[in-house]
């Protein structure tokens, strides 16, 4: 009975000329129950965020489902990017930041007009408009869809942007280089004095070098030690105070995190992952 009133409800706004709402059409298309429809929209006022976002990130519906309702919601048609690609002559590598940055991609050429998809119409056509100058149309596809393109078609720009990124944009916060020409002098200096005193005099050698990694082992644990003490003496910090003034922020309040769980030939633990993270309580968890 609730589907047929959805049905109906959602009939009646295409007849006066008012556009669905995303809930209305995931209920009308199966994909979602009334009751979990309501549960998300409590959800997206305490979260401040879309409800679309909230119905993907609890796992209520796909992103490709989310991107079909979107379609059917905006009269944009549908771009299912698995069984019909991009045209990958438009495809261009120094365009790359720009993909990643607005989340579309050129998908076919009909006549003096390039079709983009992008999981974002809105904010992929305001993006287009600015980089070249006049829209362009814009088609809705999944951002899984857009992922995977970017991931396959520009492999190796992105495995080298991983490896040699940071290295150029910030040598100094890479591992990349291990030794610098400068520690390698001194290190040299160091190894050949060593050699030079343990030919002249092991004893007194063997001593002295005893009593210098002594001395490095306790200047770490005074560092670790003092690390402590100023922890414990600071001053609360401004996010401390206000906790303690006010309680736990509004969910709209909290920072956004990325968690990045490494696996490798670990099949077996990638379910209870999956669920501990899902399982933790913190808005928009995806």
């Amino acid at each position: 009975m609730a589907g047929l009133n959805e049905a109906h409800a959602l009939r009646q706004r295409r007849r006066a000329g008012v556009r669905p709402l995303i809930g209305e059409l995931a209920v009308a298309a199966g994909l979602a129950a009334p009751a979990a429809i309501a549960t998300a929209l409590d959800r997206q006022r305490r979260w401040g965020t879309r409800l679309g976002g909230v119905l993907v990130s609890t796992g209520t519906l796909r992103q490709v489902d989310m991107a079909r309702l979107y379609a059917a919601q905006q009269d944009i048609p549908f771009v299912n990017l698995t069984t019909d690609p991009c045209d990958a002559g438009l495809l261009r590598t120094g365009d790359l930041d720009f993909y990643l940055r607005a989340q579309c991609l050129p998908w076919q050429r009909r006549g003096a007009e390039t079709i983009y998809v992008a999981a974002d119409p809105d904010t992929a056509r305001d993006a287009i408009v600015q980089r070249d100058g006049r829209p362009q149309p814009v088609f809705v596809t999944s951002p899984r869809d857009i992922r995977q393109t970017i991931m396959h078609e520009f492999d190796a720009t992105l495995s080298e942007r991983a490896i040699s990124e940071l290295a150029r944009r910030m040598p100094e916060s890479s591992a990349a280089i291990i030794v610098t020409r400068p520690q390698a002098i001194t290190l040299a200096g160091f190894l050949l004095l060593a050699i030079t005193a343990l030919a002249a005099a092991p004893g007194t050698a063997l001593v002295a070098l005893n009593i210098v990694v002594g001395l490095c082992f306790s200047a770490i644990a005074a560092l670790r030690y003092m690390s402590i003490f100023v922890g414990l003496m600071a001053r609360p910090t401004a996010e401390e105070r206000a906790h303690e003034r006010h309680g736990a922020p509004a969910d709209i309040d909290l920072p956004v995190y990325t968690i990045m769980v490494p696996l490798f030939d670990e099949a077996r633990v990638l379910p209870i992952i999956a669920q501990a993270l899902q399982d933790l309580d913190y808005p928009g968890i995806r």
